[in-house]
């Protein structure tokens, strides 16, 4: 059985930068390699409530410095 995970990219412009964000349903165990595939950047920021960081934010970074991401969350 192959699973294909469906993973939407919304471009955001705020003043003079710009920023991708990436949504998705159940990303976090390979969200490494379909960063990798998309992205050749290194970091990222990981923004987020009190909820989600303690329930998410250890396996999330774990996925990403699988694929030696720069992980900071805010």
């Amino acid at each position: 059985m192959v699973l294909r995970v469906k993973m939407s990219r919304v471009n955001i412009k705020i003043a003079d930068d710009e920023y991708d964000v990436f949504i998705g349903k159940d990303l976090k165990a390979d969200i490494g390699k379909h960063l990798s595939k998309v992205t050749k950047n290194k970091k990222i920021l990981i923004v987020t409530d009190e909820y989600f960081e303690h329930r998410y934010a250890s396996e999330l970074k774990s996925a990403l410095k699988k694929y030696n991401f720069k992980v900071q969350l805010h």
